[in-house]
Formats: structure tokens, C-alpha cells, sequence
């Protein structure tokens, strides 16, 4: 193996484990692994339960980003059967941004009674709290390299850094209990806090390359 295809492999291996790193629904899920296919690029994600297996493809090809769930019912197969084999599958994007295509899998995904029942627990706005603690957690590690960016899109997420940087971390639900007391309010801030992920995301894709400059 000359050092092209070794650096090629090691990239797309990064790839890999920033897709899974930024999308919460993938934590159980296995990383396959990556694989080239008539150019298009392929990431592949699977979890397994008795009866059931989902399987998530991501794809990118000239910048543009695609999804593909399938369903098994017990066991893989490439056409729907009635006893065994694949349930359904569903196609997302293209998309442009990898970001709003991993939020778009996301809806599909917490919008379908069979993997959303299986990966999600129940909305209860404790339940909303707890993820919202996650990003919060995240956000005052790494906090300060908001200041690499200079768009709007990040003011609300600067401010809610100077409102919990000095917090200890014990205290964090406690906050976002009373900054959010309706559940809307809280799904809203769960969205807005979840940018967090970006900052990472768009440094780590602009050290690699596969960006010219910063969201």
C-alpha cells in the first residue's frame, strides 16, 4: 500500500468517527467502516437487536452529502420480503452541509415508530434537560474557540458560554430547569445549544482540507 492510498484510508477513517461523534442517534451504532463506490464515498453504521437490524449509509460525492436508512427484519437483504429480509429504506439529500444532513437523518429517524422507539427514550422535558446537559457540559470545555468565529450564527450560543462558564458542572441541569421551563422553550435551546457541535466539526473539517474557511 504506497502512502496515498494509507493517507486516503486514515482520512476517511477520521470522516468516519466525526460523523458518528456528531450524531447522538449513532452511539450504539458500529462503524462498519469505509468503502468507495463509483466514486461516491461511503461510511456505513449498524445496530443489531434480535429481530431487527437498522443500517445507516452516509455518501458524499463533488461536495454533495446523501443518506440511506435501511430496516432488516431479522435478517439483510437487497428486496422486501414478507417473512424475512429488508422492512423499508429511506433516502436523504443531497445536501450540501454534512451538518443539516445529519439533523435531517435525525428527524427521520426519531419520526419512525420503529427506530425511534428502538434508539430514543421517551420526550419528557427531563429527558430534554439531560441532552441539553450533554452540549452544556461540552460547551464549557471548548467555549473559548467561539471567539474563531465571527458570524451572528454563533451569538446565542456566546451567550449562553458567559451564562455557564463559571458554573460548576453539578449545577447545569439545575440551569437548564429554570432557564426552560416549558417544553418548547427547552426544545428551542436544545437546538441552539447543540451548535456546539460545529465548532469542532468545522475546525477539524478545515484542518483536514475539506473546507476553505470556517462556518
Amino acid at each position: 500500500m504506497n502512502n496515498n492510498t494509507s493517507n486516503i484510508d486514515s482520512q476517511s477513517k477520521r470522516v468516519g468517527k466525526l460523523i458518528k461523534r456528531f450524531s447522538p442517534f449513532l452511539k450504539d451504532f458500529k462503524f462498519d467502516g469505509f468503502r468507495e463506490n463509483k466514486g461516491m464515498n461511503l461510511w456505513t453504521f449498524t445496530l443489531k437487536f434480535p429481530n431487527y437490524t437498522f443500517r445507516i449509509i452516509f455518501g458524499e460525492k463533488d461536495n454533495n452529502w446523501k443518506a440511506k436508512i435501511f430496516t432488516y427484519w431479522k435478517k439483510p437483504s437487497k428486496t422486501p420480503t414478507s417473512g424475512a429480509g429488508k422492512d423499508f429504506d429511506y433516502t436523504i439529500g443531497p445536501n450540501s452541509n454534512i451538518l443539516e444532513l445529519i439533523q435531517s437523518v435525525r428527524k427521520k429517524i426519531e419520526n419512525n415508530p420503529i427506530i425511534g422507539k428502538a434508539i430514543y427514550g421517551d420526550d419528557a422535558d427531563l429527558n430534554i434537560d439531560n441532552e441539553s446537559l450533554v452540549y452544556l457540559r461540552k460547551l464549557k470545555k471548548i467555549g473559548p474557540k467561539l471567539e474563531l468565529f465571527k458570524s451572528d450564527y454563533y451569538y446565542d450560543l456566546k451567550k449562553i458560554y458567559k451564562q455557564i462558564k463559571n458554573l460548576p458542572d453539578d449545577k447545569l441541569l439545575d440551569y437548564c430547569r429554570i432557564k426552560n421551563q416549558k417544553t418548547a422553550d427547552k426544545q428551542d435551546f436544545l437546538l441552539d445549544i447543540q451548535k456546539v457541535n460545529k465548532i469542532d466539526f468545522y475546525l477539524d473539517m478545515a484542518n483536514m482540507g475539506h473546507i476553505d474557511k470556517l462556518g
